[in-house]
């Protein structure tokens, strides 16, 4: 009977330990939840450095937002920005990987649109025409009453 009761406080003992566990860890907001004060003021922190073409501060605060709210709902946006950035660099190749990783890490992102389009401009720059057409038919064919594809069918337009 001795055993039997040293086995119960042992669980008992686990048990609190993992409710202890479980209380010290911060508490994730719902992912439904919109992006908190600080996340935005970060965000448009970026914004503005980029408005004024300080591409490489812009870049910065972005990545920023992203390792210091990985799951933040304005990480799909904070993606599409970094490309904007590369291309107001004229990094244009850079500028395809950022959106290249839009296209991968956020697929339902509203931004896919405008960073297929902003590809479609980086690939032309690269003097890859015929990529670029791809991606502006892309636009056209997939999203055909958005803003992008008003602008992609301009571009398909010799």
């Amino acid at each position: 009977q001795k055993d039997f009761y040293v086995d119960i406080d042992t669980r008992l003992r686990r048990l609190e330990q993992v409710k202890e566990t479980a209380a010290a860890a911060p508490e994730k907001p719902p992912a439904d939840a919109p992006p908190s004060a600080a996340e935005n003021k970060v965000y448009e922190a970026a914004l503005n450095q980029f408005k004024l073409g300080n591409y490489s501060a812009a870049i910065s605060t972005l990545q920023g937002l992203m390792v210091t709210y990985p799951d933040s709902k304005l990480a799909p946006n904070a993606q599409y920005w970094i490309g904007e950035c590369l291309y107001g660099k004229k990094m244009y190749a850079e500028a395809i990987e950022a959106w290249n990783t839009l296209f991968k890490d956020h697929p339902a992102s509203d931004k896919l649109p405008d960073a297929r389009v902003k590809k479609g401009m980086a690939l032309e720059r690269l003097g890859r025409k015929s990529q670029a057409l791809v991606e502006y038919r892309y636009v056209v064919d997939r999203y055909p009453n958005s803003q992008a594809a008003r602008i992609a069918r301009e571009r398909l337009t010799p």
